[in-house]
């Protein structure tokens, strides 16, 4: 019954057919019209499309997702040339430059930041903000916060190859505050940085005693055929014939000899090359003579 019925209504049901009997084809010339975007200094050109039969122009589009730009801007990276529309620009929150996702540095605090406002860590790579970017003022280039240290000193950053931690308060240091001291082989602070009376090294308070440091406490008489002694009396030979005695540090060997007379100390590298030599009389002191 249904099928009958169905049958009868399409049966009955009005058709009608048209027919295209004419094709009015319109033709004319197009131009390229250049629009040129302008944002305080940089200007970025792109073309629209005009028709004038028909009055109707065909715009330049976002290049990041192919719409209508609208209230176009450029990225502000300047190394990319792209023109955004509202939907796909970010705002630098230091400047309000407005940047394409591909060219943002998001920081690990949440703030977007443009090349001129921002930058990647040069050890590990992560962006960083202006607030959080920390520049060596050694080798100058930008580190994030956990490569980079604030002197405790002078509150100047200096990056994981360049600051160095005090041995005996454990502040970070940059490269104007560190005191080498070959006894421990650590880093002294301005403040725990010692000068020796003896040898007139500077050496970390850990190594430094009643005016001394380790390295002449432990000064003892130099063996019979010491290969330093041979060296230090070939390098300066009016030593020769001196009363020697020997201490070593981490890279160097010290050697303090005295005659009648005049006394001479003597620092050598531990391939026994002559790093310098003093010596003077006892009453007038000594002075470099090496």
């Amino acid at each position: 019954r249904d099928l009958r019925l169905a049958e009868a209504q399409d049966r009955h049901r009005a058709h009608g057919a048209v027919e295209p009997f004419a094709v009015l084809a319109l033709s004319g010339p197009a131009a390229r019209v250049p629009v040129v975007f302008q944002e305080g200094m940089r200007k970025l050109e792109r073309h629209a499309l005009w028709f004038p039969p028909l009055d109707r122009a065909t715009p330049p589009v976002c290049d990041a997702c192919g719409g209508p730009p609208g209230e176009a801007s450029i990225c502000a990276d300047p190394a990319h040339e792209a023109l955004l529309c509202p939907r796909c620009r970010t705002f630098c929150q230091t400047c309000g430059a407005g940047l394409c996702s591909g060219h943002a540095r998001v920081c690990s605090c949440g703030a977007t930041a443009c090349p001129a406002h921002g930058a990647a860590c040069e050890s590990c790579g992560e962006a960083c903000c202006a607030a959080h970017t920390l520049s060596c003022g050694r080798c100058c280039r930008k580190f994030c916060r956990r490569h980079a240290f604030a002197c405790g000193i002078c509150g100047l950053a200096a990056c994981t190859d360049h600051a160095k931690r005090c041995g005996s308060c454990d502040i970070e240091l940059c490269g104007e505050h560190q005191s080498p001291c070959d006894v421990t082989g650590r880093t002294a602070c301005p403040r725990h940085a010692k000068a020796c009376g003896g040898c007139g090294e500077t050496v970390l308070d850990l190594a430094w005693k009643d005016g001394r440091c380790e390295t002449c406490r432990t000064l003892a008489s130099a063996a019979p055929g010491d290969p330093a002694v041979a060296a230090a009396e070939t390098l300066v030979p009016e030593a020769r014939g001196a009363a020697w005695r020997s201490a070593r540090t981490k890279t160097r060997v010290l050697l303090t000899g005295s005659t009648l007379l005049s006394r001479y100390r003597v620092w050598l590298a531990r391939d026994l090359s002559l790093l310098s030599a003093w010596g003077g009389s006892k009453l007038f002191g000594m002075k470099k003579i090496r």
